[in-house]
C-alpha cells in the first residue's frame, strides 16, 4: 500500500494541474490530425490524473480492502489513459513517463508479487545484516503466507524484473524525446514549493527515477543470481518457507536446515545446492545495472547544468547542486578516510565516478581495520584490508558462494575451513598484495561478531 501512495504522489507532483506540457516530435512539421488526436489524448490522460489523485484524498483507508480495490480500478484508468496518448503517439514523453510509474504502481495490486514480497519481510530483512540470528521476525513474516521457494524466484523473474525492464524501457523513451521541452505545473503542489507556485519539470528531472529503477534491477538481478533450494538431513528437498507457513516446521527446525545447507562438512555438503548458482548471467546484468545507476546520475549532473534558463521554479535547480569549496575537501577527506581513493571532488558526478570505479574494478577499497587474534582476550591485531568488489561481479566457480562455505562445529562454536580454502574469496579480499591467511580471515569474522 505504502509503495503505491509513493507511485501516486509522485505522479500528482509531476501531473496534476499541468497547464503547459512540451509534446516530443516536429513542431508542425507533422500531420494536422494527428497533432490534434495527440493533444486530445493527452489532455485526456491529464483529465484522468487529476481524477485519480483528487479522488485519492476522499478515499476511506478504514476498510484497507475496498480502498484498495477503488485504488486499483483508478490506476487501471490511468494506465489506459497513457496507452490512448501513446496510441496518437508512441514518443509522447508524458505517456511514456506515465506508463513507467503506472506500471511499477500496478504491479503492487498483484496478487503473487504481494505474496513473493510481503512488506513484514522486507523490514525484517535488516537484522541479516547485524548477524542477529536468534530473531524470529523474519520467520513471524512468513506465517500467514505458502510462497514456496521455487514461487518466490518465478514471481520475482517473470514479474518484478520484466516490469522494471519495461519501465526503464519507458524512461528511456521519454527521455529520448523529451528535447527542451518541461513540464509547467500549477496546482496545490507547487504553490507549497515556492512563492511563484509553478514547478518545472525538464528532462533532466527523469534520470533521477532512471538512476532508481536501475538500482532496484540490479538488486534484483544480483538476488535471481544464486540457488535457494534446501535438503533436509536426508538430503531430500525441502522448501522452508512453504513447509513453516503449513506448521510443518518450527522456527528451530528451520534454522537447523539452514546451517546444515551452509556447513561444508555436513552429511549433505554434496547434495544441496543452496548458494550456488541459480543462473551466473544474471550477475554480469546486476554489475551493468549498478553502473547504469552511476551513468543516470552523470547525465543528470550534465543535464542540468548545462540549463541557461531561470532555475527559480525548477524541480531541481542547478543552482542547489554546486559544491563549496570547503565541503569539496570534506567529501575528498571523507573518502578517502572510508575507502581509501584519493579523488577530486567538485560535482557529483566526481562523487558517482568514484562509486563507477570501484564497482568497474578500476579503484579497490583499501581500509586499515582490525581483526581478533584472541578470542579469549579479545586482543586484536591491524591490517590493511584491499577490497576488490569488482571481482564479486565476475566469481569464478563452479558452485558458487559454495565454494567458500566453511566446516561448523555447532557443538563446540568452531568455524574452520576445507583444505585449499581460498580466503580472498575470488580475489575480492587481499592485504598488501596477498591473499588474507586463515588467522586473518577468521578474526575478521569474530571482529563482525563480536
Amino acid at each position: 500500500m505504502k509503495r503505491v501512495l509513493v507511485i501516486l504522489l509522485l505522479l500528482g507532483l509531476i501531473f496534476v494541474g499541468c497547464d503547459s506540457i512540451g509534446l516530443g516530435g516536429d513542431d508542425g512539421g507533422s500531420d494536422s490530425v494527428d497533432t490534434e488526436v495527440e493533444q486530445q489524448a493527452e489532455e485526456e490522460a491529464v483529465e484522468s490524473i487529476n481524477t485519480v489523485v483528487n479522488e485519492m484524498s476522499s478515499l476511506d483507508f478504514s476498510d484497507p480492502t475496498a480502498a484498495t480495490e477503488e485504488m486499483e480500478t483508478q490506476m487501471k484508468d490511468l494506465d489506459k489513459s497513457f496507452d490512448d496518448l501513446l496510441s496518437a503517439n508512441p514518443d509522447n514523453p508524458v505517456g511514456n513517463l506515465g506508463k513507467a510509474l503506472t506500471g511499477m504502481a500496478m504491479m503492487s495490486f498483484d496478487e503473487d508479487v504481494q505474496a513473493a514480497l510481503p512488506s513484514e519481510l522486507l523490514n525484517s530483512t535488516s537484522r541479516a545484516f547485524s548477524l542477529d540470528f536468534t530473531s524470529t521476525d523474519s520467520f513471524r513474516a512468513l506465517q500467514d503466507r505458502s510462497v514456496s521457494v521455487d514461487s518466490w524466484i518465478d514471481i520475482i523473474e517473470t514479474k518484478v524484473l520484466p516490469q522494471l525492464e519495461d519501465s526503464l524501457d519507458y524512461l528511456d523513451t521519454a527521455i529520448e524525446n523529451m528535447g527542451d521541452e518541461t513540464i509547467l505545473i500549477t496546482s496545490d503542489v507547487a504553490s507549497d514549493y515556492n512563492e511563484a507556485g509553478e514547478i518545472e519539470i525538464d528532462k533532466s528531472d527523469l534520470y533521477i527515477p532512471k538512476a532508481g529503477l536501475n538500482f532496484l534491477k540490479g538488486a534484483v538481478e544480483f538476488l535471481l543470481t544464486w540457488d535457494y533450494s534446501m535438503v533436509d538431513a536426508n538430503g531430500d528437498e525441502v522448501d522452508i518457507a512453504e513447509q513453516y507457513a503449513a506448521g510443518n516446521l518450527t522456527e528451530e527446525e528451520i534454522m537447523e536446515i539452514l546451517l546444515l545447507n551452509i556447513d561444508a562438512s555436513s552429511t549433505v555438503a554434496d547434495t544441496s545446492n543452496f548458494l550456488s548458482f541459480y543462473k551466473s548471467d544474471y550477475l554480469t546484468d546486476s554489475k551493468k545495472s549498478f553502473l547504469a545507476v552511476v551513468q543516470a546520475v552523470k547525465d543528470f549532473d550534465a543535464s542540468v547544468q548545462a540549463e541557461e534558463d531561470d532555475q527559480t521554479n525548477d524541480l531541481i535547480p542547478n543552482t542547489d547542486l554546486e559544491i563549496p569549496e570547503a565541503e569539496q575537501t570534506e567529501i575528498e577527506a571523507e573518502i578517502y578516510s572510508n575507502v581509501g581513493i584519493e579523488a577530486d571532488i567538485s560535482t557529483i558526478s566526481d562523487i558517482a565516478g568514484v562509486i563507477g570505479d570501484i564497482i568497474a574494478g578500476d579503484e579497490v577499497i583499501t581500509v586499515e581495520t582490525e581483526y581478533v587474534t584472541d578470542p579469549e582476550t579479545g586482543a586484536t591485531s591491524s591490517i590493511n584490508l584491499v577490497v576488490d568488489i569488482s571481482k564479486l561481479f565476475a566469481l569464478d566457480t563452479d558452485d558458487g558462494l559454495r565454494a567458500f562455505l566453511p566446516e561448523l562445529d555447532l557443538a563446540n562454536e568452531e568455524i574452520s575451513f576445507p583444505e585449499g580454502y581460498d580466503f580472498s574469496f575470488g580475489g575480492i579480499l587481499q592485504t598488501d598484495s596477498r591473499d588474507l591467511t586463515e588467522d586473518e580471515f577468521t578474526g575478521l569474522i569474530m571482529s563482525i561478531m563480536m
